[in-house]
């Protein structure tokens, strides 16, 4: 191939990517924002019986749940995870994820036969396990699991397949983040760290599970 073609190819092959990344540059908060809205798929909020906090970000999801709570939209707040953060463990003061979240409701006014724990599972799958079990026990004919926003496209699936073929309805709602604005997580350390960790998590579970 004559030198003069080769170099006619290169310089299209660069045209286009320097269009591409024009492009990505200019409508780089619509990219950014689709990344973060790719990971949410949440149900419209309704009434429920049972409402599943799911452990991890206590703070956060048990702020969501207390608003279902004195709103009138759930009867019974199950807390899950059996984690104990490293930060209550370097106090000397050691407790599962649940019972964080749970003795929070409980400060906040929560009825304490309308909330409890359930402290055998580390992992979303382990809590749609441990879930599924309680459910199956109690025989529920719905439920609706509370997560972070961007974490309800994974706890959907993970759910869903546990639950499959089951008598009971699982539907799925997402807390807002406390500590950064969700439209432009980029711009905040915690933001980040949370969109790159799910994205992280959704190819871990796709690939094993």
């Amino acid at each position: 191939m004559p030198i003069t073609d080769r170099r006619r190819r290169w310089g299209v092959r660069l045209t286009g990517v320097l269009v591409i990344a024009i492009l990505m540059y200019i409508f780089r908060v619509q990219l950014l924002q689709g990344a973060g809205s790719f990971l949410v798929d949440e149900d419209a909020p309704q009434s429920t019986e049972v409402l599943v906090v799911l452990g991890g970000n206590s703070l956060e999801r048990a702020t969501e749940a207390l608003n279902w709570y004195r709103s009138g939209r759930v009867k019974l707040i199950v807390c899950t995870g059996g984690n104990v953060p490293t930060a209550l463990e370097a106090v000397g003061m050691p407790m599962f994820e649940a019972e964080l979240t749970r003795r929070y409701l409980l400060e906040q006014g929560v009825d304490s036969a309308r909330v409890i724990a359930l402290t055998a599972s580390t992992s979303t799958l382990e809590e749609s396990q441990e879930v599924h079990a309680w459910a199956t026990l109690h025989a529920l004919p719905e439920l609706t699991v509370l997560s972070s926003r961007f974490h309800t496209g994974r706890v959907r699936r993970v759910f869903e397949k546990t639950f499959a073929g089951t008598d009971t309805r699982v539907h799925v709602a997402g807390a807002p983040a406390l500590g950064y604005d969700e439209n432009e997580w980029w711009k905040s350390e915690e933001g980040l760290i949370m969109v790159n960790n799910e994205y992280i998590k959704s190819l871990y579970y796709l690939l094993k599970y």
